[in-house]
């Protein structure tokens, strides 16, 4: 298994804007710091509404075929548990990502990257589907699960 360092947040941001205001060309793999952005950036999104309870910026930021088949309502159930809970994981900002062997791949258009990220009080494993759309990498799925 290989690992990566993140830089600090806001190196992320700011490569984040740069990597995707032109975005990828079709649908081919992006490179390893465009993987690692994505990676950390839905996270980050995805932590954000759970903390806050409001799905919208979240839903309205991921591909055109996933705010078709899940509504604010359909993630708020989803991810209920981890609301309730109050599980607060923005330090994946600054933590190592631990892709899978095989979690890095494209097929028929579809950017799967998965993987695991050490936490101070959970270990997280992720599996983020994305598609292109008009050059940019958008969420189509995602599954996170935290053990302790």
């Amino acid at each position: 298994m290989k690992s990566r360092k993140n830089g600090f947040l806001a190196a992320l941001l700011v490569a984040f804007l740069v990597a995707f205001s032109t975005g990828p060309a079709g649908a081919a793999m992006p490179s390893e710091e465009e993987r690692d952005i994505l990676i950390v950036s839905t996270l980050l999104r995805f932590n954000d509404a759970n903390l806050s309870g409001n799905y919208s910026v979240f839903r309205e930021m991921a591909s055109l075929d996933f705010q078709k088949q899940n509504s604010e309502q359909d993630i708020a159930r989803a991810f209920a548990d981890f609301r309730q809970e109050a599980v607060n994981i923005e330090e994946v900002a600054v933590r190592e990502i631990l892709p899978d062997e095989d979690g890095e791949t494209v097929h028929d258009g579809v950017l799967r990257l998965s993987g695991e990220i050490e936490l101070s009080r959970f270990r997280m494993t992720y599996l983020l589907r994305f598609q292109a759309e008009r050059g940019v990498w958008r969420l189509y799925s995602i599954n996170v699960d935290l053990r302790q």
